[in-house]
């Protein structure tokens, strides 16, 4: 994947250089001119080290295929502590701040991956891609394009969970390919839509109680440019990198 991840990055970051060209400033005003003082803040430097270190465990314990919520769990016990060591008020702000009716969406999209294997989606789908070799360009594609766009229909997260079902079907030797190509397709494409992924769910619900509107339409006339041309790229450089092997 570090091909692939590559790419991806470097397109996205083309993409939006080209596309917000006349609206990013040519060179970096200092944060003191702009009266930004957070920086110089102990906590907020603490607060910098602590997520470094969460961010550092999560990536071991991915690696070491251990839970990640052990490691997520400490991470904000440990900055929760930070906080009322330093005397700045947090724990209302969580209570106020965290998006509650998300879990039930959450339980929801649980219910949406159950019902879709006992509606034989799942069986179906397996037909489809591992109908051939399972490691032809055609199934790699599929593979990443059904993902994204299932993500899109029932978020990324159950499109997931039903594509985990659909490759276990799936012959040893095949399913690196077609679990990398699935895996573009769940975290790029689910971008195209507001709805496609939880993250950005969770993003808009920050921000909307910061007062902050991001227009759908709006939204759309980036991602519809952005998402398809990151997703072919990083599909592209996958299947490139599998035919020089």
């Amino acid at each position: 994947m570090a091909i692939p991840n590559a790419v991806a990055v470097a397109a996205n970051i083309a993409l939006f250089l080209w596309l917000f060209r006349d609206r990013l400033p040519k060179t970096l005003v200092p944060p003191a001119a702009l009266g930004v003082t957070g920086v110089h803040d102990p906590f907020f430097r603490r607060s910098l080290a602590v997520l470094g270190l969460a961010l550092a465990g999560l990536f071991l314990s991915g690696l070491g295929a251990r839970p990640l919520w052990p490691v997520a769990l400490a991470g904000a016990l440990v900055l929760l502590c930070a906080a009322r060591a330093a005397g700045v008020p947090v724990a209302g702000a969580v209570m106020r701040e965290v998006p509650w009716s998300l879990f039930p969406f959450v339980w929801g999209m649980a219910a949406i991956v159950r019902g879709v294997e006992h509606a034989g989606l799942t069986t179906e789908l397996a037909r489809f891609v591992l109908g051939h070799s399972g490691g032809s360009v055609g199934d790699l594609v599929a593979a990443g394009g059904i993902s994204a766009l299932g993500a899109n229909l029932f978020n990324n997260i159950p499109m997931t969970l039903v594509m985990l079902g659909v490759l276990a079907g799936g012959a040893r030797p095949e399913l690196g390919g077609l679990v990398a190509a699935t895996l573009i397709g769940v975290n790029i494409g689910p971008a195209l839509t507001p709805v496609g992924s939880l993250a950005t769910i969770l993003w808009l619900a920050i921000v909307r109680r910061r007062s902050i509107d991001v227009p759908v339409l709006q939204y759309l006339r980036i991602s519809t440019i952005t998402v398809p041309l990151v997703l072919a790229a990083a599909l592209a450089a996958l299947i490139l990198e599998r035919l020089v092997r």
